[in-house]
């Protein structure tokens, strides 16, 4: 799903990865998710010319990699990732400042209303849309409080941040695309306790299923938002950043 302030665009992709317990790790996605983004409107990216950059990586234009508490991950994604992302390319920044980088707490305590119940990828980018995003400045993070609402003045400085439109893209070769273009992807994915451990230097196939293996049949689902912010075909692999 490609969405963005001005003309830069935000780029959201479903997948699914595997399974993680819900009690080990705070995520924040949601089952209904994929069925609400399939009917996005796939992203366009003809204008790209062949072949693509061998390489990409966005870490120049982000924060450093934060740590969520809640079940926050939708808005580290959206906002803290993404539109940080967004900020920084447009002004030419870096976002090594609180009033360069925004804030999860914004996006998720005015979606959750009180309850640390997770939220939806459509939810955030309608957020985004009618009242913006705020920065750290004007709303802090606040590790395990979920109810605070934005405060008067953050409400006006995120009017200052909306952003216009987004699409899906659902394939490597797209998401390559997208990140090509100047896009930024964020993905919603099913993970396993191996990938959130992170105690590997590749996530391929083997430790995916060696993570699949390690799940009690009991285990509820983990659905886990992200952003995808590069790729690199020497090794066949893209790059994620968590939270």
């Amino acid at each position: 799903m490609h969405f963005g302030r001005r003309i830069l665009p935000l780029t959201i992709l479903l997948l699914l990865f595997g399974l993680v317990p819900a009690d080990l790790f705070a995520q924040g996605g949601d089952r209904q998710d994929g069925s609400l983004i399939q009917e996005l409107d796939e992203a366009d990216h003809g204008t790209i010319a062949d072949p693509l950059p061998h390489s990409i990586d966005l870490r120049p234009w982000l924060p450093a990699v934060g740590r969520q508490t809640m079940n926050d991950c939708v808005a580290w994604a959206f906002g803290y990732a993404g539109r940080t992302y967004l900020e920084a390319v447009d002004q030419g920044w870096r976002p090594n400042h609180p009033d360069r980088i925004f804030s999860p707490t914004f996006l998720y305590n005015q979606i959750v209303q009180g309850e640390d119940g997770g939220s939806l990828l459509p939810d955030a980018v309608t957020l985004m849309q009618e009242k913006g995003a705020a920065t750290l400045g004007t709303a802090p993070y606040l590790p395990k409080d979920y109810q605070t609402q934005p405060s008067a003045e953050a409400l006006e400085e995120a009017q200052n941040f909306r952003i216009l439109d987004y699409d899906l893209v659902q394939d490597v070769e797209n998401i390559k695309k997208a990140l090509a273009e100047g896009g930024i992807v964020l993905v919603c994915a099913r993970v396993n306790p191996e990938f959130m451990y992170g105690t590997f230097e590749l996530y391929d196939r083997k430790v995916h299923d060696r993570g699949s293996v390690a799940r009690c049949p009991d285990q509820p689902h983990g659905y886990h938002a992200m952003a995808i912010v590069g790729y690199n075909d020497d090794r066949q692999a893209l790059l994620f950043m968590n939270s």
